[in-house]
C-alpha cells in the first residue's frame, strides 16, 4: 500500500545551469581580488602602514621597560634584605683627637734648668761651702737628678741647697715638672717621693695649681684650643683661664721644643703625672682649691676633657689616676649651703658649656656628625658616648655625676629649654621624658647610638636608688614608669635583624636594665608586703 509523501519533503528539480553561472561568477570574483591584492600600495596606505608599525614597536619597548623595571626593581629588594648596615655602636668611645702625637715636648728631663727656669739662686753658695764647680754643675744643671735628690735629703728638712722660701718654691716646682716628664718609672718614683719629703719636711709655702696641671697637659701635646681657650673661660666661669707657669711661655716664645717622644711614653707621662696630682692635692695645706671654686671648676674640666682623649678612654691605669683626682677634687667643694650652686655651674660646664667641635674643630675628627642626629653638630655638641665616659669618670653616687647624666641625656634628646635642678632624681627625669615624649620616640626610631648612650646615662641616674626603694614613695613609682617606658621601647625597637645589629645592641642593653630595674621593684614589694603580713607596717589605702 503506497503512501503519499507530504508536500514540505518533495526534492526541488535542480537548475544546472544556475548553478554553472554562479560558479564561473565566483572564480571571477576570486581572480579579480587576488589582483588587488598583488597590486602595489598606495601612499596613504603605506604611511597607514608605518604607523601601525611604530605603534606596534611602541607597545614593545614599553613592555620591555616595565618588565626591565619591574626585574630590576626585585633585584634590589633582594639587595636590600640582604645588605648589611654597618654597626656604628662601638666598646670603645670616640673620645677627642687632643693629645697631638707629633708635637714635641716643651720642656724634658735634658732640658729643664733649675736656675735658668726657675730662678734658683743658690750656686754661689753650694760653691762657697767647698764644693766643686763641676760637682755644682752636676747637681744643678740636671746632669744627675738622682745624685742631686741624694744631696737634697729632703727627708730631713736640712739641707744647704734650700735657704729660703723662693728658693724651696723653686726647688719643689723643678721636681715637680721633672716627675711628669720621666719616662723611667723608677726615676718617676724617686722624684715622687723626694717631692712629697720636701712638703712634709718643710714649713715653706708651697701649693699645687690648675698652673701646674695646665702646663703638664700642655706639655705632653694636648690641644690649647681646649684647655686653654680664654673665651671659654669667659663665657662658662667669667674669668680669665689659669695662668701658664713663666718658663713655660718664656720657651713658647722662644718656640723651644725638640725632644721626640713615642705615644706610649707620652701616655706613662700622663699617667704619672695625674697620679701625682691627685697625690698632692690629698695633702693638707697644699692647695688653695677650697677657697678658689673657679680653680676647682677648672681643673675638674682639665681632668674630665683629658679623659676623654681617644687613645686615652682605652687605658684603664689612666683613666682610674684620673677618678682618684676627680674625687679628690670633689672632695674640696665647699660645703652648704652653696654646694648644690657649685655643683649646678660644674654640670653646666660640662655639659651644656662644653661644645667641642666649635673650640676646635680638628678635635671631632675622631667621629662622624652624620651618624649622629642634626642638631648635635648644628650646636658643636661632644659625642653621646664620649659624654657617657664623662660620667664614668666621675665618683658613683655622687650628686654631681647624676645631674651631668641628667643633663647629658637632654642634650641628645634635643631639648631646647634645658631644666637644671640642685637636685636630681628618677621623679626628674620621668617628669622630663613625659614632656618630652616626641623627642624620645624620634630618638627612639632611627638614632640607635645615640639612644643607646641615653640608655646609659639613664642607668647612670638609676644606680644610686634601687638600694633602699621602698613602695609608696616617688622613687619606686619612677622607676616602675621607666620599666613601662622601656618595655615599650622594646616592643617597637628591631632585634632580630642579623644584618642590622645597632638595634639589636640597644635592644639587649634595654632589656637588660628594664629586668634588672624589675626585679628591683619586685623586691620592694615582696618586702613591703611581707611587712604588711607580719604587722610591721600597715598596708597603703
Amino acid at each position: 500500500m503506497s503512501r503519499a509523501v507530504p508536500k514540505e519533503y518533495e526534492e526541488e528539480d535542480l537548475d544546472l545551469d544556475s548553478l554553472l553561472e554562479a560558479s564561473c561568477s565566483q572564480h571571477e570574483d576570486s581572480v579579480l581580488d587576488i589582483d588587488s591584492i598583488l597590486r602595489p600600495l598606495s601612499d596613504s596606505q603605506q604611511e597607514m602602514e608605518a604607523n601601525l608599525d611604530l605603534r606596534d614597536q611602541k607597545i614593545r619597548d614599553e613592555i620591555a621597560t616595565q618588565e626591565e623595571k619591574r626585574v630590576r626593581s626585585e633585584q634590589e629588594q633582594v639587595m636590600i634584605r640582604h645588605k648589611v648596615t654597618p654597626a656604628l655602636i662601638k666598646r670603645k668611645p670616640p673620645g677627642l683627637n687632643l693629645l697631638q702625637p707629633e708635637q714635641l715636648l716643651t720642656f724634658s728631663m735634658t732640658d729643664l734648668s733649675l736656675e735658668r727656669d726657675f730662678g734658683w739662686t743658690g750656686r754661689k753658695r753650694l760653691e762657697q761651702s767647698g764644693l766643686a764647680s763641676s760637682f755644682v754643675e752636676r747637681l744643678v744643671g740636671g746632669q744627675n737628678v738622682l745624685m742631686m735628690v741624694r744631696y737634697l735629703a729632703p727627708e730631713t728638712g736640712q739641707n744647704n741647697m734650700v735657704a729660703n722660701e723662693e728658693e724651696f718654691q723653686s726647688m719643689v716646682d723643678y721636681v715637680f715638672y721633672l716627675s711628669t716628664v720621666c719616662e723611667d718609672q723608677l726615676t718617676f718614683s724617686v722624684l715622687s717621693k723626694c717631692l712629697f719629703d720636701l712638703l712634709k719636711s718643710c714649713g715653706y709655702p708651697w701649693h699645687v695649681t690648675t698652673s701646674h696641671l695646665l702646663a703638664t697637659f700642655l706639655n705632653l701635646g694636648a690641644r690649647a684650643q681646649l684647655l686653654a681657650s680664654e673665651q671659654f673661660y669667659q663665657m662658662n666661669l667669667a674669668s680669665s683661664g689659669p695662668v701658664l707657669p713663666q718658663f713655660y711661655t718664656a720657651r713658647l716664645d722662644n718656640r723651644q721644643g725638640n725632644k721626640v717622644i713615642s705615644q706610649q711614653s707620652r701616655l706613662v707621662m700622663l699617667r704619672n703625672s695625674v697620679q701625682l696630682v691627685g697625690d698632692l692635692l690629698r695633702l693638707p695645706d697644699r692647695n688653695h682649691l677650697g677657697q678658689n671654686t673657679t680653680s676647682l671648676l677648672t681643673m675638674v674640666y682639665l681632668a674630665i676633657t683629658v679623659g676623654q682623649d681617644q687613645a686615652v678612654v682605652d687605658t684603664p691605669a689612666i683613666t682610674r689616676s684620673i677618678s682618684q683626682l676627680l674625687h679628690s677634687l670633689l672632695s674640696l667643694l665647699p660645703p652648704s649651703p652653696h654646694t648644690e650652686t657649685h655643683i649646678q655651674d660644674m654640670a653646666e660646664l660640662l655639659s651644656a658649656g662644653f661644645l667641642p667641635h666649635h673650640l676646635c674643630p680638628s678635635s671631632t675628627s675622631t667621629w662622624s656628625y652624620t651618624s649622629l642626629p642634626a642638631y648635635m653638630a648644628t650646636a658643636g655638641h661632644n659625642h653621646p658616648h664620649n659624654m657617657l665616659t664623662s660620667c664614668s669618670l666621675l665618683p658613683p653616687h655622687s650628686p654631681i655625676k647624676h645631674l651631668l647624666a641628667y643633663l647629658y641625656i637632654q642634650l641628645v634628646l634635643g631639648v631646647t629649654s634645658v631644666d637644671l635642678p640642685g637636685q636630681v632624681t628618677t621623679t626628674d627625669l620621668v617628669q622630663m621624658l613625659d614632656t618630652h615624649k616626641g623627642l624620645w620616640g624620634t630618638l627612639a626610631k632611627d638614632q640607635h647610638y645615640s639612644m643607646w648612650s641615653v640608655l646609659g646615662l639613664m642607668d647612670i641616674m638609676v644606680e644610686g636608688e634601687m638600694e633602699e626603694l621602698k613602695v609608696g614613695t616617688d622613687q619606686f613609682d619612677s622607676l616602675k614608669k621607666l620599666v613601662s617606658l622601656l618595655e615599650q621601647y622594646l616592643g617597637r625597637v628591631g632585634r632580630n635583624d642579623p644584618l642590622n645589629l645597632d638595634p639589636v645592641t640597644v635592644g639587649e642593653l634595654a632589656a637588660e636594665m628594664a629586668s634588672r630595674w624589675k626585679m628591683a621593684v619586685n623586691t620592694a614589694e615582696n618586702i613591703h608586703s611581707m611587712k604588711v603580713q607580719t604587722g610591721l607596717t600597715k598596708e597603703a589605702v
